[in-house]
């Protein structure tokens, strides 16, 4: 079958990888395999690697989101066990109007309220405020009858476990999210499954399906969504003077290489379009079929590993960044252009080194590892239990706090999730195109 887009003619045959990578954690029982397009569509060509973005410093915390009190900083924080949030993870962050939004995945729950297991939630602080102030500035909507968080909802329903928010983007009347739910087989990320929706609300965490988002099913079940203006002669003609939703889609959870839809920000519900690859001249190529959707980069096979990933706009690089975890690791790339071509992966941040024993817990002399590990305080300490290790993964970027320590370099900002404790924290690291 062929497709047409101003012009240019796409097949939709592709070759598809014979394996996937093994994820990084083990799931009860796993869902068929999905198949992956790892080759260009005939004529068209994978994107030409850039230079590799040069890490200056790797991601340091700055504080966590969530809690009573920053221990490291000696300094107390807006308490989130005050809306009855004691422990989450992701934390995807939207401005929405005046307001800096972070939406965060199953989240535990105090005793003195009542929700579902694995309600999800939602934060919001002033956007103006400064990163300085960030951990101390968090709160969360809530329910009038126990004060407690309201949790975010699909079409009146509390999400169950390990179906989250993935992505979000706004516009003046309306907030935008993207969900990973359970697919027709019951199966979830936890199971290395699950399907993606895009929701629609009028600026709350109360979300009514809009549409789904992979017609396939095996390559937008997780997005990530960032906001471009017009202008681009790459894009069809159409799509070329309008405002724009890049929605970078993931396959299968944590096995999956990155791809690119395009959306209309003021009309979501025309049909996407796809990044379908670069022709010989470099320019980039689109389809109206999501199976013609190509990698943004194939260089080394290890990396079809992503699932949880951001992308924004770096000022002073001139470049769009892309956060994303891979096994223990927090990697980055960047593009000149949302489409690519991207650069090498680096390291931002790697739990064994940089986490382990020191914000994140990791058991006493597990693997070699030696004693004197020590956590957020004994209150945070273990939160799975004393045996389990902590993890790093969702880097969600916050561009709001991005800054330029000098001319060349960008100091990037993040939240990340730690899982023992299970926490989102706030990270920052400094990178050079």
């Amino acid at each position: 079958m062929l497709h047409r887009i101003s012009g240019r003619v796409l097949s939709t045959t592709a070759i598809a990888l014979a394996s996937c990578l093994t994820a990084c954690s083990s799931a009860p029982y796993e869902p068929p395999p999905v198949p992956y397009v790892a080759q260009p569509i005939p004529g068209l060509h994978p994107a030409t690697t850039k230079a590799t973005l040069k890490v200056v410093q790797r991601a340091q915390e700055l504080c966590p989101l969530i809690g009573n009190f920053d221990y490291r900083a000696d300094r107390p924080m807006l308490p989130s066990e005050d809306f009855g949030v004691i422990g989450t993870d992701l934390g995807i962050s939207v401005q929405s109007g005046d307001k800096l939004l972070f939406l965060f995945g199953d989240t535990w729950h105090s005793s003195s309220i009542s929700r579902a297991d694995g309600a999800d939630s939602l934060g919001f602080m002033d956007a103006t405020t400064p990163l300085d102030r960030a951990c101390g500035s968090l709160t969360f909507p809530t329910e009038p009858s126990d004060r407690g968080f309201d949790p975010i909802t699909l079409d009146g329903n509390i999400l169950p476990v390990f179906q989250v928010p993935t992505g979000a983007f706004a516009t003046p009347h309306h907030l935008y999210a993207f969900f990973t739910v359970a697919d027709a087989n019951g199966y979830t990320i936890g199971d290395r499954g699950g399907r993606g929706v895009m929701g629609r609300s009028d600026g709350d965490g109360h979300f009514t399906t809009y549409r789904d988002t992979s017609p396939t099913g095996d390559r937008f079940n997780l997005v990530s969504a960032a906001r471009i203006g017009g202008g681009h002669r790459e894009l069809p003609e159409e799509w070329a003077h309008k405002d724009l939703a890049l929605l970078y889609g993931a396959g299968r959870y944590r096995q999956s290489f990155p791809r690119l839809a395009l959306a209309m920000v003021n009309h979501p519900q025309h049909p996407w379009i796809y990044f379908a690859g670069f022709d010989a001249n470099g320019g980039a190529q689109w389809a109206d079929d999501e199976p013609s959707a190509m990698p943004l980069f194939l260089d080394y096979p290890a990396q079809q590993c992503v699932g949880e990933m951001s992308v924004a706009f770096a000022k002073e690089l001139n470049d769009w960044i892309m956060t994303y975890n891979c096994g223990g690791q927090i990697v980055a790339r960047t593009a000149r252009k949302p489409w690519g071509p991207w650069s090498g992966p680096v390291t931002l941040f790697d739990v064994s080194r940089d986490g382990w024993g020191k914000f994140i817990h990791h058991p006493c002399g597990y693997d070699d590892f030696p004693c004197g590990d020590s956590d957020y305080s004994p209150a945070r300490d273990g939160d799975f239990g004393p045996g389990q290790s902590g993890w790093a993964y969702a880097p969600y970027l916050v561009p709001q706090w991005f800054s330029s320590p000098e001319h060349g370099r960008e100091n990037i900002v993040f939240t990340m999730s730690t899982w023992n404790p299970y926490i989102a924290v706030l990270m920052q690291a400094t990178i050079e195109g």
